[in-house]
């Protein structure tokens, strides 16, 4: 088995800063449907939607750290050389988050890592 960079962050902080970040991603869709509406008289909720589904997507690809993994000091990298998650990675890993309960599960396998992770080539380290 290949030396994995880093040592692996504990699956409950894992959820921890996952739903860390689904509540930012909430929030952030309240706040630009509130200066949507002010600015323009489009559907503003279709757009906030939009916007918090970006974020879920991408919240990896900022060096690696969403706002929750910050919190919890954790970070994804590559397997192959354990540098930050980068813009192409972070959707791969994250649109598998469609996939719920089957997708995590495959994180209390041998490997620690979700289906997302296994497909991207990452896994989430401590900081």
């Amino acid at each position: 088995m290949k030396k994995i960079p880093g040592t692996l962050a504990p699956n409950e902080h894992r959820i921890i800063a996952y739903i860390i970040d689904i509540l930012a991603a909430g929030l952030l869709a309240v706040f630009a449907e509130s200066l949507i509406q002010t600015v323009s008289p489009i559907d503003a909720q279709a757009y906030a939607g939009l916007i918090a589904l970006l974020y879920l997507l991408f919240k990896d690809a900022f060096d690696g750290q969403s706002f929750g993994a910050r919190v919890v000091r954790m970070k994804v990298v590559t397997m192959s050389d354990g540098h930050p998650c980068s813009w192409l990675r972070s959707p791969i890993r994250n649109i598998f988050l469609i996939f719920g309960l089957i997708d995590a599960a495959f994180a209390l396998g041998k490997a620690h890592r979700r289906l997302g992770d296994l497909v991207a080539g990452t896994h989430v380290i401590n900081t």
